[in-house]
């Protein structure tokens, strides 16, 4: 152990059904605690509901049913998140005893002031995305601004390229983002616009569940599946030209299509069918395929850790900046597609999975080596800005 009971709080992209986003959390819990620090999570969700505006809510989707026949369900959408989550409870267990929900700034503050912590720690994913997170200025630390603590950012993304932030944001986030102790993003592009848009170096790192090798997800799963003749699809944004890609390359490579996801992001769907499945048994789907074909970062992810053959479909919405950032690095560029075409001509090309275990193995001693030094150190960590 590096820290012996270092108390370190780790900010965190609020805590959902996202099974990229349980595993990314847990991932750098998981690595905080194997360098000896008394982690506590910081879960910070949106604001409460109103009980009366669930009321009006609920009342709306009454009249829609039968109106319009209305087809998902009425007395439920996101206010009730724990129902999705049946089967997930029991891998948030692994840590639940160091979670704390907050619903606003000022919680997150007394929370930091009873904690008495040493460090803290904005935790992955798109935390400094504003459309995505409650209050983008809680994950710049601003309301512990003045708190004389380390302040680490381990991976934090943009999710896109673009600037996406107000002139006024962009100030204020400017001297926020000087009085961290170490500053890390998750794309290479962030690095970018964080010397751009705010002055400032930061180091470009692995996402957090990079920083753990196969066994420690072997070990999650437990019985471990069979490989099994499947081209296994993830996709967050299901539509009938990413089947028909997946369609296509299951036929080229005679094998049968298998999705391993529900309907959990179809808020029309009704709440069984939006039951998301185990951690456990999400991460087994990537074992047992063959092929996979995705459109997810973390399915990506995954397809690395269990060095499964993919493509990915290339979603420019949501923001193609992760993606490319991590393949680019892996030697993998070519992986990501954008139609049929592409996607046939790279599903025929096997992944030489012998270098990219070379360049994750080297990308993740670098990301590590910058998380450890981050906490014994008091002033700015910054070497290499790019991996």
């Amino acid at each position: 152990m590096v820290f012996h009971n270092m108390k370190v709080a780790l900010l965190v992209f609020p805590i959902h059904y996202s099974h990229g986003c349980l595993l990314q959390t847990y991932a750098l819990y998981s690595k905080l605690k194997e360098l000896g620090c008394e982690v506590t999570v910081l879960d910070r969700q949106p604001e409460r509901t109103p009980f009366f505006q669930c009321g009006i809510t609920i009342l709306k989707r009454l009249i829609k049913k039968l109106l319009f026949g209305y087809k998902g369900d009425i007395f439920y959408r996101n206010q009730f998140p724990m129902i999705i989550m049946a089967e997930q409870q029991h891998f948030i267990g692994r840590f639940r005893k160091d979670i704390i929900s907050v619903h606003s700034s000022l919680e997150l503050q007394k929370v930091m002031e009873a904690g008495h912590f040493q460090a803290i720690v904005v935790g992955s994913d798109q935390t400094w995305r504003p459309k995505y997170v409650p209050n983008v200025m809680d994950y710049w630390l601003d309301f512990v601004e003045s708190y004389d603590i380390l302040k680490v950012a381990y991976a934090p993304s943009f999710g896109t390229d673009e600037w996406e932030y107000s002139e006024g944001q962009t100030e204020r986030c400017k001297s926020l983002a000087s009085r961290f102790s170490a500053l890390s993003v998750r794309e290479d592009s962030g690095v970018s616009l964080c010397e751009k848009y705010l002055n400032v170096d930061a180091m470009h790192v692995l996402d957090p569940t990079l920083l753990h090798t196969q066994q420690f997800y072997y070990d999650l799963i437990k019985v471990i599946p069979e490989r099994e003749s499947f081209c296994q699809c993830y996709f967050l944004d299901r539509t009938d030209e990413k089947e028909a890609i997946a369609n296509l390359i299951a036929s080229q490579m005679h094998l049968a299509v298998n999705y391993i996801n529900t309907k959990t992001e179809d808020t029309n769907a009704s709440v069984k069918d939006r039951i998301a499945p185990s951690v456990e048994k999400w991460l087994a789907g990537f074992i047992a395929g063959k092929f996979m074909v995705v459109d997810s970062f973390h399915a990506m992810v995954f397809s690395i850790i269990f060095q499964r053959d993919f493509v990915v479909i290339g979603n420019k919405k949501r923001g193609l900046s992760r993606f490319e950032s991590l393949l680019k690095g892996l030697g993998l560029a070519d992986r990501l597609v954008f139609n049929k075409d592409e996607a046939l001509m790279v599903a025929g090309r096997p992944i030489n999975w012998d270098n990219v275990q070379e360049r994750l193995n080297y990308l993740r001693d670098k990301s590590y080596c910058f998380l450890e030094t981050s906490l014994r150190y008091s002033k700015k960590v910054v070497t290499s800005t790019r991996l």
